[in-house]
Formats: structure tokens, sequence, C-alpha cells
């Protein structure tokens, strides 16, 4: 076959695919077409779970007589004019794709009033006709799928298709808190949410949407840094799901699903949830426009932003932070924050060991097995090692560390970190404040109740910078030795990744060690075959 041009119909038909994937996707575009138009009222009504009609109604500006034919025409748009326009987008929509992608797979009319037009004009079937309603818009999508059965046989059942427009408009109703909401389905009301005026009915909504546990057992946060805003609500550590599916973040208004920012929320409850169990949180993040690209997917779920790292660490120490706050205090003399993790997780020069791939390949004189988190067979010059990795990784740090010439270097951390302090502390803080230096660790004075954590030891990616401090404060230490004692008690190995380098760098420190005939007792134990014998018959 040559190469010819696609008719316009298959064209936009392929464009459909990946804008339209269920009756959700529909409902999604068109409350984001309304929100900006600046609508302050919302109807929705869907009938069969969607597969039938989704009636949509807003009483925004409304669309021009004369424009309605190119509103469902490809790549035509009211949001943006030029090219410098997509790298500041404030607008919901702006690809011009969503109603031409409706329009060819149902059939779609609609029916608009701007105020400056005497009466209403509806667009159907490629025909402008005049009617009768007030200012605003109406879009009646019918049939969905009609002329592409093989898509319309992977829809799912009226009650799940119905479950995904519900999740949509409750996120929705939480991204345009300002506009009232009425929702119907097959005619019966799911419910009619007036607009937020203030606090108290702000907090209604979001006990009518995410439900009356969620809002008891929620935190209020606000936070900024450098032109980034956070503000929200987070699950405290007693409210656990089984389901990831209330990570709720908006993005200057949108609603997205990024997997960067739910890692960045998930990072800083790790040290609260049990196995299996995940956070909740409804969240909005404000940065400037141009700082992010919304301009990924079609169904603008993903963004990309310039500052990814900045992103993901604001959100995940912040949150560490309020979370601190809200739990119970110390049981140290001292009247601190509980510590909150701050780890940085790059150019790691502690080796920690993980299961190996079973493709990875090392020299014959190199065999692991990793039998569980704690232990593993090492053969070291054809003799087999049973190890105690903790016990190693340890010594290998204390012995790294005590051999290190001071000042260690330091790595910054994106996000500073604060610190409370008391009066015991403010007054040994400038006599610290020295031999914290040499570590890499730099404080800095906020207040006369707290300081900033600017920097950590750059081969400490996985200190507990909060603990090891409130260690340091309360027993001042009068070695680097007990120094390095507290750095290692405070050192969590688990949270720094292997590499085949770090593999090997611990691998032959082992090996130092035996030849060199170290005590390694309670390290590392050589399995003779009698001791084989003696452990098989005990």
């Amino acid at each position: 076959m040559r190469i010819q041009q696609l008719p316009v119909d298959v064209a936009n038909q392929i464009a459909a695919g990946e804008v339209v994937e269920r009756p959700a996707s529909i409902v999604k575009e068109l409350l984001e077409n309304a929100l900006d138009a600046k609508a302050t009222q919302i109807t929705i009504d869907i009938g069969c779970g969607g597969l039938n009609q989704i009636r949509i109604s807003d009483n925004g500006t409304g669309i021009l007589a004369e424009d309605l034919p190119l509103a469902t025409a490809p790549h035509a748009t009211s949001k943006i004019s030029r090219l410098d326009d997509l790298y500041a987008i404030t607008s919901m929509g702006f690809r011009g794709e969503a109603l031409a992608s409706i329009a060819s797979v149902s059939r779609l009319s609609i029916s608009s009033k701007p105020s400056q037009q005497t009466h209403a004009m509806c667009w159907e079937e490629n025909k402008l006709s005049p009617c009768a309603r007030n200012q605003g818009t109406t879009v009646d999508v019918r049939d969905i799928f009609y002329n592409a059965p093989v898509r319309k046989k992977f829809l799912k059942s009226e009650r799940i298709e119905f479950q995904a427009i519900d999740t949509v408009v409750r996120r929705f109703a939480l991204a345009a808190p300002e506009m009232a909401i009425q929702f119907s389905h097959n005619g019966k009301l799911q419910f009619n949410l007036s607009p937020v005026k203030d606090e108290l009915s702000r907090r209604q909504r979001i006990q009518k949407i995410l439900g009356k546990s969620f809002l008891e057992q929620s935190i209020h946060m606000n936070s900024e840094l450098n032109g980034i805003f956070l503000e929200g609500y987070i699950s405290n550590a007693d409210y656990q799901r089984s389901q990831i599916d209330k990570l709720w973040i908006y993005l200057n208004g949108r609603m997205i699903k990024d997997k960067l920012l739910n890692n960045a929320v998930r990072q800083a409850y790790e040290e609260l949830l049990y196995a299996g169990r995940h956070p909740s949180c409804l969240l909005y993040l404000k940065i400037a426009a141009n700082q992010v690209d919304v301009n990924v997917h079609p169904t603008k779920h993903e963004v990309r932003f310039q500052q990814p790292r900045l992103i993901h660490d604001f959100i995940s120490s912040q949150i560490a932070a309020v979370l601190s706050k809200s739990s119970p205090p110390s049981s140290t003399a001292f009247t601190l924050e509980a510590p909150a993790p701050t780890y940085v997780r790059e150019r790691m020069a502690i080796p920690v060991l993980r299961k190996e791939d079973s493709k990875q390949k090392y020299p014959a004189y190199e065999k692991w097995h990793i039998l569980n988190p704690s232990y593993a067979l090492i053969a070291i010059d054809e003799k087999p090692y049973l190890v105690h990795l903790p016990d190693l990784q340890r010594q290998y740090l204390k012995n790294q560390l005590l051999q290190s010439v001071l000042p260690l270097a330091s790595r910054p951390l994106l996000v500073p970190v604060k610190y409370a302090l008391d009066l015991n502390i403010f007054n040994k803080r400038l006599e610290a404040k020295r031999l914290l230096e040499q570590l890499g660790i730099s404080l800095l004075g906020i207040s006369d109740c707290e300081m900033q954590i600017s920097s950590i030891p750059l081969m400490l990616p996985g200190l507990n910078i909060k603990q090891f401090l409130d260690s340091f404060f309360k027993d001042s230490p009068d070695s680097f030795s007990q120094v390095v004692e507290q750095l290692i008690a405070h050192y969590d190995f688990s949270l720094v990744f292997s590499s085949e380098d770090s593999k090997q760098e611990l691998f032959n420190y082992l090996k130092q060690q035996l030849n060199g005939l170290a005590d390694l007792s309670g390290i590392a134990i050589h399995l003779s075959e009698q001791r084989c014998r003696d452990l098989l018959h005990a």
C-alpha cells in the first residue's frame, strides 16, 4: 500500500483513542471546559453509566454562534494561539482535541448562549439552529462508540463505568470548590453541592466527598518555599488504607495522577505505615505555570516538572515535618520534634546489599547467596562464610569514618530541614557548630527556638539527621570516635540501594579482614565441614 493522507474521520477516531478511553474520560474533559468557561454552576446527568448519555450544563461564558462549528473541529481552541502559550498554560484545556474526539465516536450536540448574544444556538449533525436556554453551555453526548463496536466491547458494565464517572466528578468537586455541582445518574440525584464560601463549608464538602473518617483523622498543612505552595489535608499515622485510591493531588487546580508526586507522599510516611497499607491526602500544589509542562499526554494526567527533585523533596519533607509534629513526643530529656527522616539517596558511599538479580554475573570467587535481609552465604577463597550483613555494614562504615580526613564532604539538601531547639540545646549550639561542620552538617539559626539543617555528610545518605542531632546534643560526645558511634546508631542501611561496585567494596573489606586475622566473631562464621555436621546434628 502506498502512503496516503488519512480521511478526517479516521484521523479523528485515532486521536479519540487517546483522549476518550471510556465515558469517564468524556466527563472529565467536559467538566474542565466548564471550569475554563468560568462557570459557577454545573449540572451533570448520566444515563446507564455514561454508556447511553452524558449531559453536562453550565452557566459559563458560552460559545458564540459563529464559533460553534469550530468547537468540534480538530485543533481548534480558545485557550492558546501561539507556541509560547504552551510554556505557561493556566487553563485546564488547550489542545483543541477533546470535543473533536468526542464528536467522532458519539452523537453530540452543543447548545450555548453567551451574554452578548440575544438567543441561544445549537450545533448538531453539522447544522446550526436556534434553541432556548439561559447563558452558558450544554453538551449532550449520546451513544458512545456507536461507530466503533470493537472499542464498545471493551467497556465495562454500567456499574463499573458509573463508578469511574463518580470518581471523576468527586475529584472535580474538590478541584473547583467555588462551583455548585448537581450530579444525577439515571434520573436519581447522587449529590448536590453548594459552593464553598468559608472554611466550614469547605470541610463539609471534603467530608461529603472523602468521608467523615478521613476528615476526622487528617491534619491540615500549609507550606511555602521559594514560590512553591502546598496546602491541604494529609491523613495521620492511624488512618491507613489497603488501596492507594485516595492520594488526591491537584497541580495549579488540575486533577493529575503523577508518579513523582505520589512517591513523594508515600516516602514521607514510610516509617509510619504497616506493610501493604497506604496513606491518603488531599493536596493542592501551586507553582509557576512556566515551571511545569502539562502537554505530555492528551489526557493531561501526567506532567513534567523543570525541577522534579526539588518538587519531590519539598513535598516529602513538608509532609514529614507535619507528621512529626503530630506524633507523640520523644522520650528523650529534651522537648524536640519527633524525628522525621531526612535522607539523601544519591551517590551512596556505604555498600548495602539487596537480593541479587539472578542475571548478574560475578567472578567465581565472589559467590553471594542472600538468605534474608540479615544473613548471606559468601564464598571467599572457596571457603563458605555465614555473614551477618548489618553488622558487617556497621563495621565497614565505622572503619571508613574513622579513617576519613576531616572535614567530611557535605551534600546540600534541596529542601532545608527545620530543627527545633530547647534552652539547653540553644546554649550548646555555638560550641557544637564547629564540630558539626567538620562532619559536613550545616546548621543555620532561624530563631531562638529553631535552626535549619542545610547539608548532611555526602558519605552518609541514610543518616537520620534529626535523630542524630537529638543524640548529639543530649550526650555531648567528647571525642570523634564517640560521634562515629552516634552516626552509626542513627544510620538506616536499608535506605541505600546496592550496586555491583558497592557489593565488591564490601566483599573486598570482608576478605581483607579475614586475611588479616581480624576478630569477626558474630559477623562472619566459617562453615567448615565439621561445623556443618555439628549444626545438622545439633
